[in-house]
């Protein structure tokens, strides 16, 4: 089975399950131009005053109750779901996703959040595992990933206002650009 279909199940399942899921295309599809350096998608470089880290992507909005994040300015990203997801497809082997989720029901500490969304992930893709707990915009998340032959899978659960979400990437590999785009598009995250 072709990678891509085999994402594409996973990012159904996703859908199925409510969850959400991108990296660098390389060469922009329509101008030549490589996306590498600043996947938000502006030229600032941040200004003495301001905090180092990534630059909130800029690009296309995709928003739930809960929480609204956008995708790197600058590719031709499809909405999908609603707006919920973003797809950029660049070819065969180059097919990104980030999906945003409603709510996948609720949950009172995030042990019990992720082990009601991981097995909506497993046996489609990457062996996905929570690798970590960190903070983003002031709300503790547990973070999944998961790297084979097949892709790479970036994931955050979250549980806001009582209800568990879920921010999901579904990327052809992972490399620093696809860690730059995660980054990016994380830090431009905010909570309803």
């Amino acid at each position: 089975m072709r990678s891509r279909h085999l994402w594409a199940t996973l990012a159904l399942a996703v859908v199925l399950g409510g969850c959400s899921t991108a990296d660098d295309p390389g060469p922009g599809p329509a101008d030549g131009t490589s996306s590498a350096g600043d996947p938000s998608g502006g030229t600032a470089s941040p200004s003495a005053g301001q905090a180092e880290g990534p630059q909130p992507a800029t690009g296309m909005v995709l928003s739930s109750e809960l929480a609204s994040l956008h995708l790197p300015a600058g590719q031709p990203w499809t909405e999908g779901r609603g707006g919920l997801s973003g797809h950029l497809d660049i070819d065969a082997r180059n097919y990104y996703q980030v999906h945003l989720s409603h709510g996948l029901g609720q949950a009172d500490d995030l042990d019990t959040a992720v082990a009601a969304v991981l097995p909506t992930l497993q046996g489609r893709g990457p062996e996905v595992a929570r690798v970590e707990d960190r903070d983003l915009s002031g709300v503790e998340v547990a973070v999944l990933s998961g790297v084979d032959g097949t892709g790479y899978y970036y994931g955050i659960v979250a549980i806001h206002h009582g209800l568990v979400m879920t921010v999901d990437f579904v990327f052809p590999r992972k490399d620093a650009q696809a860690d730059a785009w995660i980054e990016s598009i994380l830090a431009s995250l905010e909570w309803k």
